[in-house]
């Protein structure tokens, strides 16, 4: 409850003053709040509004905080399970790199939406690399969604990203492989190691983590079962003067819910992982590929790469040797060179199979672990062979009367 006491000048009441508590804010200090009214009525009903705006959570305690000190708190907040480690990690680099150096020290009350706008506007002039490379609008838009998120935590309503529009960024269309080039992509690799996860993401679905998370005992008769996903996740380290990795690999719940699924498997997939099984006598909590996602995405880019320039500079005919030692085997060199394109395409292009063969969206969500919705929005877009058609008979359908 408020404290109300007179105002008093020159032996006179000139007015009223109420004291309203807020709770604590930086260093545990007693927040408090004032209004002065002219009579006791005005200056209880102002005081109720406020204590009431309080209990709403519409008034925070934290606009004299320091920015840096928030972000920190922030990030502890953010922690998994609150995020993924992976998405955990993406918001901590940018507090680290990018907003921790731009805002530094300013208290949060005082950071307007024109700080907001000249923070996006340094960004999009910023480079990074050695190539110096400009930050993508899509990149932009994220760090604008977590400022966003880390402002409106702390300063409720005054959140000043609410005064600014979010970056527009429409994002880049995936390069999805043609079935030929698909096909052209496991000739040259049949029979070698990375047949069995490139046919994995391009003939079900899964995804680079599923798929190198996968254990024995997953395997279900003629069903794979996903219910794990290795990511990146930070490791709880004490010692301050630690130079170590701080990150490690962990085998964690799937994306979403809809990631909890049992695929439908191809009788040769099944065959070759019988074979793996077999010949290096797995057992059932044994991981079928004893790799870590990234270097396999680091592989998947040498494989393409290697095959296109031995196209073009074959040395022993029809079958040439990896370039790096990390990759002894032996590519089956085919007629034309494979498009460029990372890991994760293959996942797409069995999603834009089974649009264009015509599987019931909730059969193909279920498939891919997805939403529905989501599924609908992200994939349709990437290749529709019947678009040609589409257009025509829109063409043909809408006519001037006769």
């Amino acid at each position: 409850m408020a404290s109300i006491r007179k105002i008093i000048k020159d032996g006179k009441v000139v007015g009223w003053q109420a004291t309203i508590s807020m709770g604590r804010g930086a260093n545990n200090k007693q927040i408090r709040k004032f209004v002065t009214r002219d009579t006791e009525k005005e200056c209880k009903s102002a005081a109720r509004k406020l204590e009431q705006a309080y209990e709403d959570g519409k008034i925070n305690n934290y606009s004299g905080m320091k920015f840096s000190i928030w972000a920190d708190k922030y990030i502890v907040l953010k922690k998994p399970p609150e995020l993924s480690p992976t998405t955990y990690r993406f918001y901590k680099g940018c507090t680290e790199k990018h907003f921790k150096p731009y805002f530094k020290n300013i208290k949060l009350g005082q950071i307007t939406d024109i700080y907001i706008r000249e923070y996006l506007a340094a960004k999009r002039k910023e480079t990074y690399g050695k190539n110096k490379k400009h930050y993508s609008e899509a990149t932009i838009k994220k760090h604008y969604a977590i400022l966003s998120n880390m402002l409106g935590m702390a300063l409720k309503n005054n959140n000043p990203c609410l005064s600014v529009d979010s970056p527009t960024a429409d994002s880049e269309p995936r390069y999805v492989p043609t079935t030929e080039e698909f096909e052209r992509l496991l000739n040259a690799i049949q029979g070698l190691w990375d047949e069995l996860p490139i046919l994995l993401a391009g003939w079900c679905g899964m995804r680079e983590g599923e798929i190198f998370c996968l254990k024995v005992n997953d395997i279900l008769g003629d069903k794979i079962r996903v219910d794990e996903n290795r990511a990146l996740a930070e490791v709880d380290i004490d010692d301050k003067n630690y130079e170590g990795n701080k990150y490690e690999y962990i085998d964690k719940d799937p994306k979403s819910e809809n990631g909890n699924r049992v695929v439908a498997v191809p009788n040769y997939i099944l065959d070759l992982i019988s074979k793996r099984i077999e010949s290096l006598d797995l057992k059932d909590d044994d991981y079928l590929f004893d790799m870590r996602p990234d270097s396999y995405g680091k592989r998947f880019a040498d494989i393409i790469s290697c095959h296109n320039f031995m196209l073009t500079d074959r040395p022993t005919g029809k079958q040439a040797p990896f370039s790096k030692d990390s990759l002894p085997k032996t590519l089956h060199i085919q007629d034309k060179p494979i498009p460029v394109f990372v890991f994760h395409a293959l996942r797409h292009y069995h999603a834009t199979y089974l649009y264009e063969e015509h599987y019931p969206d909730l059969y193909a969500a279920e498939r891919l672990g997805h939403d529905v919705i989501v599924l609908k929005r992200i994939y349709q877009r990437l290749r529709l062979k019947e678009k040609n058609a589409f257009d025509d008979k829109i063409r043909n359908t809408f006519k001037k009367p006769d």
